[in-house]
């Protein structure tokens, strides 16, 4: 019999047992290796693709039927669409994405894909949206995404992220702005990242555009965007000492969670941290804690509401990684919603479903609802039949 074998230090995250990679995984890594590169500011990427040459057909037509759909939906509510106009526009001053004109149309046949896009509004924060491009659209069988590897899982146990927050007095957490979108893609593979667009409020053909950064969407991109962060940590790692061991155990994707014994240590790890990542192209704000001494050392503009006043105004309550963490008081809190009357098995999957707990607290309460789940599964009901 095979035993796993388990460190203090690795609960939470990883098995000290590594399983051996798979081909897929290998040729990943090995694309990020040879072609990662820093450009001075920011780093550079490949897609990770299948295949050396995947040969894309020619999607324009598909891209811009979901473009004219887009249009028509955005026309019915120009709020939405100046948000999304705003986007586009922020994304082309920032240079990351390009206007193509003339003999730049003409991309290389194989390597030209056109990637429909729509936004994601932020329930909490009206008027910010995120655009989305759909890596799973189709066309003759094929698609972006199922021409690219994801790669191996190079993000950490978000429990172990959770845990650690809560493991020393002093929390502190920040978020990289725009991680994705910080990383360029290799001159090479930018012709499969083309999308179209025109304002709403306009007429005639679409405008084709190339993305010259990592996407929201691609199934690369996670992936590709955490091996540049550690290796963004790596290569400064002699100057900023201890920054590898942080990025890999405190950082979930984009956002960096720590806690500390006091506040001198965390303003100064902090600050390190802050500068160390700079370097690399990866920018940290949002930054919150629960010592109004430390937020004082984070510039306001920085800081996850720049208008608290800490001298008089209460911490708030924020979400951390789906979790929300009342700041003032230092406790997770949890809000259930419980609708009236839920009497099919629809209905109470949802409520039961609803409450995100990745740390266990509501185990207790919520076993009780999952032993009745079981003996609703046994009778094997419709989902909308009232059940008995």
């Amino acid at each position: 019999m095979v035993h796993q074998l388990w460190s203090i230090e690795s609960f939470g995250t990883h098995p000290d047992v590594k399983a051996p990679i798979s081909g897929d995984n290998a040729r990943a890594l090995k694309l990020l290796e040879e072609n990662v590169r820093y450009l001075g500011e920011r780093y550079e990427a490949p897609l990770l693709w299948k295949l050396d040459q995947p040969n894309l057909p020619n999607n324009y037509s598909v891209a811009l039927s979901r473009f004219h759909t887009m249009d028509r939906s955005l026309k019915k509510c120009p709020v939405k669409a100046k948000s999304y106009e705003a986007t586009i526009n922020d994304y082309i001053t920032q240079g990351h994405a390009i206007k193509l004109q003339g003999n730049e149309l003409e991309g290389p046949i194989g390597l030209t894909w056109y990637l429909p896009h729509h936004a994601v509004f932020h329930p909490d924060k009206p008027g910010k949206c995120r655009v989305v491009f759909d890596g799973a659209s189709t066309f003759r069988g094929i698609s972006l995404n199922n021409c690219l590897l994801t790669g191996p899982d190079l993000l950490t146990s978000l429990i172990g992220v959770l845990l650690r927050l809560r493991e020393r007095p002093i929390a502190l957490s920040g978020e990289i702005k725009g991680m994705f979108h910080q990383v360029r893609v290799r001159p090479a593979d930018k012709h499969a990242l083309r999308f179209l667009w025109r304002t709403p409020d306009t007429a005639g053909p679409p405008d084709v555009y190339e993305m010259q950064v990592q996407i929201f969407g691609a199934a690369s991109s996670p992936t590709v965007c955490s091996y540049v962060l550690r290796r963004a940590a790596a290569d400064i790692e002699e100057e900023f000492p201890g920054l590898v061991e942080k990025v890999e155990t405190n950082c979930y994707m984009d956002n960096y969670m720590d806690s500390f014994n006091t506040v001198e240590e965390a303003i100064e790890f902090g600050s390190k941290f802050q500068e160390g990542l700079k370097k690399g192209g990866f920018h940290l704000t949002q930054w919150m804690s629960t010592s109004r001494k430390v937020l004082q050392s984070v510039p306001k503009d920085l800081r996850s509401d720049p208008k608290l006043n800490l001298n008089l105004e209460a911490l708030p309550a924020e979400k951390t990684l789906g979790v929300t963490l009342n700041w003032q008081e230092d406790v997770f809190v949890f809000k259930v919603k419980i609708q009236a009357g839920s009497d099919t098995y629809r209905t109470i999957l949802s409520d039961v479903c609803g409450l995100y707990d990745p740390l266990g607290f509501w185990t207790p309460v919520t076993l009780t609802t999952r032993i009745l789940l079981q003996d609703i599964c046994r009778i094997k009901p419709e989902w909308d039949e009232i059940l008995p």
